[in-house]
């Protein structure tokens, strides 16, 4: 079976699309991605989306109509031609309460599969939050049951996450922000991003900032645990206070989330391999430092499971909804039990 997976992240710099082909012998998976791309938002939609977690009622449901609206168009447009049974939608997150027991991914199922005109799976997080858990990590599954089998997964996206699933007690959670810091400290010099850690290359770290955002108590709790981006961006105005340039500010970003993902490897075990996925797979100078820090083996895949991973992933959670099958980890979200998570729309 084929499913459409898309994945809009906290980085805020597009729609990942991919066209995932995936079968099931027995109790084994297999997929692959067959076709992929990256629509940029707008500005005028991402300029919407950046906002979305402060909007009133009405324009946070016009948001979640047009954003899903947009992604349908964005299927129908590229993908028309392809015989496929649905799209799986991550959606877009603007709220993460797991505590309070809501997430809100915006994306209007009904409007999505009415402009694609295909069959629509969304909403993946909030069954598992109904059942106790953080609903996240999800990917997780994914790496479970189609990836390499490595010590660790780690996803450098606009937050940078973990997976440790080998043995007995597999543990996954957010360890701290990533892309959005940097994407951030790029703005500054009015760039997207910084490409190839150039940036962070021409800068010297700052103790002082480096200590202060080391003080952020979420560091301190157990997993599983997760961040919301209203709770990233925060913390980021501690490093803002210190006022850097903007080549010294992504050192010290550079230096403090490695750090951070360093000290996690670690924790779990003093050398494995790990598998980075994610746009920070992109940043040379992070993967060094992470590499320095660790001394674990650090392997990147191919370009496209690169970028691509998340929105394969959450293709394969949408085929296993639409199987009726458990598409979570209890374990890994804390959950009291795997569920089998999504809503679907039909057009």
């Amino acid at each position: 079976m084929k499913f459409v997976g898309l994945m809009s992240g906290s980085s805020l710099d597009g729609l990942d699309i991919a066209l995932c082909q995936f079968d099931k012998k027995g109790n084994s998976f297999t997929g692959s991605i067959e076709k992929a791309i990256t629509i940029p938002f707008p500005k005028p939609l991402a300029k919407r989306l950046s906002q979305g977690a402060i909007l009133d009622a009405y324009a946070l449901s016009l948001l979640d109509h047009d954003f899903g609206k947009w992604c349908g168009e964005q299927v129908a447009k590229h993908f028309s031609k392809e015989t496929f049974t649905a799209i799986a939608s991550h959606g877009h997150t603007l709220l993460h309460h797991p505590e309070k027991g809501f997430s809100l991914q915006i994306g209007h199922g009904a409007a999505m599969a009415t402009a694609a005109q295909r069959p629509v799976v969304c909403d993946f997080r909030n069954n598992d939050i109904a059942n106790g858990g953080q609903g996240a990590p999800l990917v997780p599954f994914g790496e479970l049951h189609l990836f390499e089998k490595v010590d660790a997964f780690i996803n450098l996206g606009g937050i940078a996450n973990i997976s440790f699933l080998k043995g007995p007690k597999p543990v996954a959670y957010d360890v701290c922000a990533c892309n959005q810091w940097l994407n951030a400290a790029a703005n500054i010099k009015r760039k997207p991003f910084d490409k190839d850690g150039k940036l962070a290359l021409k800068g010297t770290a700052n103790i002082k900032c480096q200590k202060a955002l080391e003080s952020w108590k979420f560091y301190q709790l157990p997993a599983p645990k997760s961040l919301s981006n209203q709770a990233v961006m925060q913390q980021f105005q501690k490093a803002l206070a210190f006022d850097l340039k903007a080549e010294d500010l992504s050192a010290t970003l550079v230096e403090h989330i490695s750090a951070q993902l360093s000290a996690a490897l670690l924790r779990f075990a003093p050398k494995g391999k790990g598998m980075i996925c994610g746009g920070g797979a992109f940043h040379p100078l992070l993967i060094q430092k992470i590499q320095q820090k660790s001394n674990w083996q650090l392997i990147i895949p191919d370009s496209i499971k690169v970028q691509y991973k998340e929105a394969f992933i959450f293709a394969f959670l949408g085929y296993c909804r639409w199987k009726e099958l458990p598409n979570t980890v209890s374990k890994l979200t804390g959950a009291k039990k795997d569920t089998c998570s999504g809503a679907i729309y039909l057009p």
